[in-house]
């Protein structure tokens, strides 16, 4: 008798493990945020230092990437960078599920204070970057096509869009905590 019931609960929490994990994962997806449809990641900084000093730090640190481009516009307050980079999304014994992603990134500053934004990011096939077919008629995938719409499928690559939309986020935070500026000190008025 006690048995049977010890095989009860053992199939009993078999059948209830799977739909647990699947709604630890489905409550674990990234917020993708959006500007009138569009894809664009903003995080802001409040900094002790000046806008020459700023533009200073910030150039530097965009031309220390060789695959960067920079347009700069010290009168406005402007860096704009074009970067691609690649992103390992999977990796199994026998595959690497892997996209290139182009981003632009704008830095807004003035005195003690800058927006950075990154925006138009596109997706590319390994194979169209890596054989150097990239021009015009290279396929890529909009932000909005993969992280909104989830449209993007690959044949091996279960829920592809969601794994993309991870590893991206990821990728955005950092490029974000890299951002050369100190935080500006906190003062207290007793």
């Amino acid at each position: 008798m006690i048995n049977n019931k010890i095989i009860r609960i053992i199939a009993l929490i078999l059948c209830l493990a799977p739909s647990t994990n699947y709604a630890q994962e489905a409550s674990q997806k990234p917020i993708i945020p959006t500007e009138n449809g569009k894809v664009i990641f903003t995080s802001t900084y409040v900094t002790p230092l000046g806008k020459q000093e700023i533009h200073d730090r910030l150039s530097t640190w965009l031309s220390s990437d060789p695959s960067t481009i920079i347009n700069s516009d010290d009168t406005t307050g402007m860096l704009i960078s074009r970067s691609l980079e690649y992103l390992e999304i999977e990796k199994k014994d026998w595959s690497i599920f892997s996209m290139y992603m182009r981003y632009t990134l704008v830095l807004e500053y003035k005195d003690q204070f800058c927006k950075a934004s990154i925006r138009q990011i596109q997706y590319y096939e390994p194979e169209d970057i890596e054989k150097k077919v990239y021009n015009s008629n290279t396929t890529s995938y909009s932000a909005e096509f993969i992280l909104i719409e989830k449209k993007y499928k690959l044949a091996f690559v279960k829920n592809a869009a969601d794994k993309i939309a991870e590893h991206t986020v990821r990728r955005i935070n950092e490029i974000f905590s890299t951002v050369p500026l100190p935080k500006k000190e906190e003062t207290r008025n007793n």
